[in-house]
């Protein structure tokens, strides 16, 4: 399945590379409508076609996709605040290979919490230790129902 010009992968049975973007736009639309599949293999698209498969890295809440000034603008926030939430390790963002700030959806949420609660009076430790703890109760949660079966 080779990726078209946006990243994702289309089906094979679709016609081949089209002449203009716009067309090629709208076959790629067509053909990930009928062919996006999720990771089970169950079908999501108007008709399934076995061999196709789908996933974008937009899709993965955990991709680390963004950059500081990305967030930072998104949120409204100053690069020092992102930079300090990482030092105070509240919020972690994966690093580039250059050693970048990269930041995923799931951590822009962090973020977007880690506002709300400086607001109602937390600080930054006690922030921490609520991210921990909730990380906990996610873990044992999840022993739970696996003992459930």
């Amino acid at each position: 399945m080779p990726p078209d010009a946006f990243g994702a992968r289309t089906c094979l049975d679709s016609p081949g590379p089209t002449t203009t973007r716009e067309a090629r736009l709208e076959t790629t639309t067509r053909d990930l409508t009928a062919c996006v599949r999720e990771p089970d293999n169950r079908a999501v698209g108007l008709s399934p076609h076995p061999r196709c498969f789908v996933k974008l890295p937009l899709d993965d809440a955990q991709a680390p996709l963004f950059t500081i000034g990305q967030v930072s603008d998104m949120l409204g926030v100053q690069h020092a605040f992102l930079r300090r939430l990482d030092q105070q390790d509240v919020v972690h963002p994966t690093r580039s290979q250059g050693g970048q700030r990269r930041y995923s959806r799931h951590q822009i949420d962090q973020v977007i919490a880690v506002r709300t609660l400086l607001e109602e009076g937390l600080t930054l430790a006690g922030i921490r230790r609520v991210f921990e703890l909730q990380a906990r109760v996610a873990d044992l949660e999840a022993q739970l129902a696996e003992l459930r079966g």
